[in-house]
């Protein structure tokens, strides 16, 4: 996989978590989406800092496709590798 396009695929997942913060502040609510006591306040603060930080991705995937980088993924026969490795242990260490 690119590293262009795990930036992209995180900028999404903080943008979400930006929209979800911002709902929650509108609405009054004091809790954030997991839970945690917050107030308001913090639920704002959350939206503005996921908002950053997935602009921060989006930029850097725009900067990597722009560079031309693709440290793309060395294939299927090194994770395939591993997954087997991985499968095995676990499978040796239950019997």
């Amino acid at each position: 996989m690119m590293w262009s396009k795990i930036a992209l695929f995180l900028s999404g997942l903080f943008f979400g978590g930006a929209i979800d913060h911002l709902i929650l502040a509108l609405t009054g609510s004091e809790y954030t989406p997991y839970g945690v006591h917050s107030g308001v306040r913090g639920n704002w603060v959350f939206a503005l800092l996921d908002r950053g930080v997935a602009l921060f991705f989006y930029f850097l995937h725009h900067h990597l496709e722009k560079q031309g980088i693709s440290d793309a993924y060395p294939g299927p026969s090194a994770g395939g590798h591993l997954w087997v490795v991985t499968a095995t242990c676990s499978a040796s260490l239950r019997s």
